[in-house]
């Protein structure tokens, strides 16, 4: 299959913080905060559809799946690297995470803008997108050490 124009996008991000230096911490959360943009919600909404139509077996999304496996796995076993972070639990959690927040998305509710706190304490008292962003943070913290 036919890399998607958001998994170019998101893959060149992890590429150029690669290549400028970027700490894995560092590079992980300018993938998080691609990705929850309000603006990419739609790619992650069509990202979610494309991965679930791939396990029915359905035409155009039959390797979907799989194809999203093989381009993140490698590159995030590089961004990894010196790290005990597994690649596969933190693609895990991160696209985990990333179907709560459009469980809650702000879109559907007719609010609109990033609901993320920006303060020092992300989630304590906020929106279901604080608590998420507070709980990849935390991800982050445990497993990043």
């Amino acid at each position: 299959m036919t890399r998607t124009v958001g998994r170019a996008e998101q893959l060149a991000l992890l590429e150029r913080s690669e290549a400028e230096g970027g700490s894995a911490r560092e590079t992980l959360e300018l993938l998080w905060e691609w990705l929850t943009e309000p603006r990419h919600r739609g790619t992650l909404r069509l990202f979610f559809e494309g991965y679930v139509r791939a396990f029915g077996h359905c035409e155009p999304w039959l390797d979907f799946g799989s194809a999203s496996l093989d381009e993140w796995l490698p590159p995030l076993e590089r961004v990894l690297d010196g790290t005990r972070a597994n690649p596969t639990v933190v693609l895990a959690v991160l696209r985990g995470l990333l179907l709560d927040l459009l469980a809650a998305d702000p879109g559907e509710s007719g609010e609109s803008g990033d609901t993320r706190d920006t303060g020092d304490n992300p989630g304590k008292d906020g929106s279901h997108a604080d608590r998420v962003h507070a709980a990849w943070c935390a991800f982050l913290d445990a497993t990043l050490v």
